[in-house]
């Protein structure tokens, strides 16, 4: 048996309702407007030069890590930057594609300023 922890904000964009639920047991998170599904953020860092989780890098005996500190990007450095992979239904309107990454950058924001 385990747990599934569900974490979900709810509120307005552009006079759209908005939704990002980020699933702990399936590391993503799904951000919506209604019943549309905007995008889907998953939780690997993609980044082959580093591969930590909010700058905490797992140990050999894998250790979950539970809270982190978010890091300051870098071009040039690429050991402190982290990548995460969008996937966006075929046929994304702008507008749709703007509204995800805007609320993907919204909790980001929020998460750094805890």
């Amino acid at each position: 048996m385990g747990v599934e922890r569900i974490h979900r904000i709810e509120g307005e964009l552009n006079e759209r309702p908005m939704v990002a639920e980020y699933n702990e047991n399936l590391g993503i998170i799904q951000v919506k407007s209604g019943e549309e599904l905007l995008g889907v953020m998953v939780f690997e860092n993609m980044n082959f030069d580093n591969r930590s989780i909010s700058n905490e890098t797992l140990s050999k005996n894998k250790i979950f890590i539970t809270e982190g500190k978010l890091g300051k990007p870098s071009l040039e450095k690429t050991q402190s930057v982290e990548w995460y992979p969008v996937y966006l239904p075929k046929g994304s309107s702008l507008e749709s594609v703007k509204m995800c990454m805007d609320t993907l950058i919204f909790l980001f924001f929020g998460i750094g300023n805890m």
